[in-house]
């Protein structure tokens, strides 16, 4: 059902939007990943394992398949899941980090690792 409904409406969006990302949610949604990383127009994909499953770091499979792919990786689950996934496909270039927020009191801590990055 998928590669009948789901995933041609996915082209026809992907190929009218300057950039694009899929929210690829839970588990379930994993035998979907080849056919989705197949989009040419598709950017990027957010993986969300879900609920009772092992944290976005712990995925090294899937973020591996993502990059071989050319498509950038989403992640927002704080700089030690961001730092793992970079050490799984090599590289910080293809990773967008969108990092929870924190409290005000760890306002240093937070700019010293954003320092690590090269981000002041």
């Amino acid at each position: 059902m998928f590669e009948e409904f789901v995933r041609p409406e996915l082209v026809r969006t992907c190929n009218k939007l300057d950039h694009t990302i899929y929210h690829l949610d839970r588990i379930g949604e994993l035998t979907h990943l080849k056919s989705i990383l197949k989009i040419k127009t598709l950017d990027a994909v957010q993986w969300v394992p879900g609920d009772g499953q092992n944290n976005q770091s712990l995925w090294p499979e899937v973020y591996q398949q993502i990059h071989s792919a050319g498509k950038n990786i989403q992640i927002w689950d704080g700089f030690d899941c961001l730092d793992a996934v970079a050490k799984q496909i090599g590289t910080y270039s293809s990773i967008h980090h969108t990092p929870l927020r924190f409290p005000i009191e760890q306002e240093v801590q937070v700019r010293e690792r954003l320092a690590q990055y090269g981000i002041e």
